[in-house]
């Protein structure tokens, strides 16, 4: 009976050499191996050529469900990662929600503990992280000129200084 990796091989070559008397035992499982194994056995184990043989025998686990239930599972897998890749990670409703971008439905709010610093810090990094991209959404390219055009006066406005602001006639 040939080995089925090339481990196998090499585990059943250092048996051969305890049995054979050229090596003392490096661990127990090989001793154990040298003293209930037959001899013919072991030389065939040992004998086997490396070429071809994969490194390490793969360890099939048993799956619940049976083997059409794996492949089910696995298929459903891929089309799920298939279907993240195309999915927007954020989707908002016309009232600016957020909503689940796969069912439609609005996203439940945490509740906020204000005393809760994990998710403050939390809270903060969403932010942050989410602003630029934000103001993409709101401005397009455009921002820089939409931000400047805000300043800018428009048609027949003026602005008065009036108790350290400046109000506009338009407002």
């Amino acid at each position: 009976m040939p080995a089925v990796s090339q481990k196998q091989q090499k585990f059943f070559g250092i048996v051969r050499a305890i049995q054979k008397g050229e090596m003392a035992p490096t661990t127990p499982e090989t001793a154990k191996a040298a003293a209930d194994m037959k001899k013919k056995d072991v030389k065939d184990f040992a004998s086997t050529k490396h070429k071809g043989l994969p490194d390490k025998k793969g360890v099939k686990e048993a799956y619940y469900g049976g083997e059409e239930r794996r492949k089910k599972d696995e298929r459903k897998a891929a089309y799920e990662k298939q279907l993240k890749k195309m999915l927007p990670k954020r989707a908002f409703d016309q009232m600016g929600r957020e909503i689940d971008p796969r069912s439609g439905k609005l996203k439940v709010q945490e509740k906020i503990d204000y005393a809760d610093t994990k998710q403050m810090k939390k809270f903060a990094d969403e932010k942050k992280k989410f602003t630029k991209s934000d103001q993409r959404m709101k401005f397009g390219k455009f921002y820089d000129k939409a931000k400047q055009a805000k300043d800018r006066l428009r048609p027949g406005e003026v602005k008065k200084l009036v108790d350290g602001k400046w109000v506009s006639n338009k407002d």
